[in-house]
């Protein structure tokens, strides 16, 4: 499991400001056993796939369900096949392999297609146009209800548009409540915005005092996943606050020593 780094996330954020399209695999569990409660522990965000701006891909069954090992979370954009799936191997050969690093490479090159045919699309439009033509499958995944993506990807719809309308649109921010709560050294904290522009995220004692500018730039719309250390801070309550244009959310967070 790879862990969160500044560095990192600065490599992506640059390449990303050159019309790329980071897309990475939201990670396996070993020992899964398919149940939501008891795989919780294992559940732990992975990067890159959970860094700001990436792209990640879950494992989904050829009848659409979430694969046992697969892991799931808000950051996810979107699931693909990624059980049995016949792959080169190690030593020149071939054989079937299953993880989300199966479903991942059939996610890239759908975006290469998608990019193929309609040259003129940025990046960023390619990765919503995955996602808007993606089937969905919440129905049968109601324990990982939007914790699989968009839905599972349908490349033929995303080079043709074809098939029902997507999901009606996001309107405005949606802030989430930070993972976890109570916290000690981290947390994670998620949002979703329905249109690019300057954000902003801080985080603010009990009495309103300003304690810690977690994120002030330009982000582009859709759903971002940001870690937050909290080391430097006392014990105690706090509230983070998330804000663009004419709109904020904010919710409580505990930091427990």
């Amino acid at each position: 499991m790879g862990y969160y780094s500044s560095f990192e996330q600065n490599v992506i954020n640059d390449v990303i400001s050159k019309d790329c399209l980071v897309i990475a695999a939201a990670g396996n569990m070993k020992g899964a056993k398919g149940n939501i409660e008891a795989d919780k522990h294992l559940n732990q965000i992975e990067y890159p796939a959970a860094y700001n701006g990436v792209f990640a891909v879950a494992n989904v069954s050829n009848i659409d369900q979430k694969s046992k090992s697969s892991k799931w979370g808000r950051h996810v954009s979107l699931s693909a096949p990624g059980r049995y799936i016949y792959s080169t191997i190690f030593d020149n050969s071939y054989g079937y392999m299953t993880g989300t690093s199966m479903a991942t490479p059939i996610v890239a090159s759908a975006a290469a297609l998608v990019k193929a045919k309609f040259p003129s699309l940025t990046m960023e439009e390619v990765a919503e146009r995955l996602k808007a033509t993606a089937d969905h499958i919440d129905s049968k995944n109601s324990s990982y209800r939007g914790w699989l993506g968009s839905g599972r990807l349908n490349i033929y719809r995303a080079l043709t548009g074809s098939g029902p309308d997507p999901k009606p649109a996001l309107s405005g921010i949606e802030l989430e409540h930070a993972y976890p709560n109570p916290a000690h050294d981290y947390t994670n904290i998620n949002f979703t915005i329905s249109s690019s522009g300057q954000t902003t995220l801080n985080l603010y004692s009990a009495s309103g005092k300003l304690v810690k500018s977690i994120l002030n730039q330009f982000i582009r719309k859709g759903h971002h996943c940001i870690f937050v250390h909290l080391n430097d801070l006392h014990e105690g309550i706090y509230i983070y606050k998330l804000h663009q244009g004419n709109t904020s959310r904010s919710y409580k967070l505990l930091v427990d020593r």
